[in-house]
């Protein structure tokens, strides 16, 4: 079974496009070492992060992620286990600009739904876990 895990965060310091870049690539490189793969998504200074793998594995790298000073955690939410990996070759993609044109304005719907709920107080983590899985696998379904 692949462990999978969501989590949003305000940044706390400032990202351009160059430094999400860089961010990314520094992950996925990370990643592959651990056997974690996921998406990472940035906008109107809130990241929302999908990470898949090894429970244990995951649990770790987010304990790391919330010491990260970067940015502060709103909300981690465990996802329901899979057979096998929703983005097995996606050790951290950014979702920018790359997004596919066509579903872009109602991707950014969905992940901008997920980061708003998920930064209120008394938001249902099971409405977000239900958003994010959805959301997921719409993204994997595109054509890239």
């Amino acid at each position: 079974m692949v462990f999978g895990l969501a989590y949003s965060s305000r940044a706390v310091t400032t990202f351009c496009e160059d430094s999400l870049l860089s961010l990314a690539d520094g992950a996925s490189a990370r990643n592959q070492q651990l056997d974690i793969t996921g998406y990472l998504y940035f906008r109107d200074g809130f990241f929302m992060q999908y990470l898949e793998g090894p429970q244990t594995t995951v649990e770790a790298l987010m304990t790391k992620i919330q010491k990260d000073p970067r940015h502060q955690i709103l909300s981690t939410i465990a996802l329901p286990s899979n057979q096998k990996r929703v983005f097995p070759h996606w050790y951290m993609r950014y979702l920018g600009a790359d997004l596919p044109r066509l579903q872009r304005d109602t991707l950014e719907d969905e992940l901008s739904f997920i980061l708003k709920t998920s930064s209120q107080e008394n938001y249902h983590s099971t409405d977000v876990a239900d958003a994010v899985v959805h959301v997921t696998q719409r993204i994997a379904a595109l054509d890239w």
